[in-house]
């Protein structure tokens, strides 16, 4: 996209950005990194899902896969708070 910022590409006359959760990061400076760790650290769910904020047209059946996986294994990817 010619390096501009995604997140302020409009869908249905309005911002990406505004249908995101946001979170200020916690560690600044180290690009999605630091916005991954906030969002980690402002959840009061056991688990999250992250996808970009421009991939509006993510199919709720791969979200849905991805969930039935994460508890078929009965697991999680990694706990960041111990």
């Amino acid at each position: 996209m010619g390096g501009r910022v995604k997140a302020f590409l409009e869908l249905g006359g309005k911002p990406l950005i505004d249908r995101a959760l946001l979170a200020e990061d916690r560690v600044k400076g180290i690009g999605p990194l630091g916005g991954i760790h906030a969002g980690l650290w402002a959840a009061s769910q056991e688990a999250v899902f992250f996808a970009a904020c421009y991939m509006p047209f993510l199919s709720v059946e791969l979200i849905q896969e991805q969930v039935h996986l994460f508890q078929a294994r009965g697991g999680y990817c990694f706990d960041f708070r111990g």
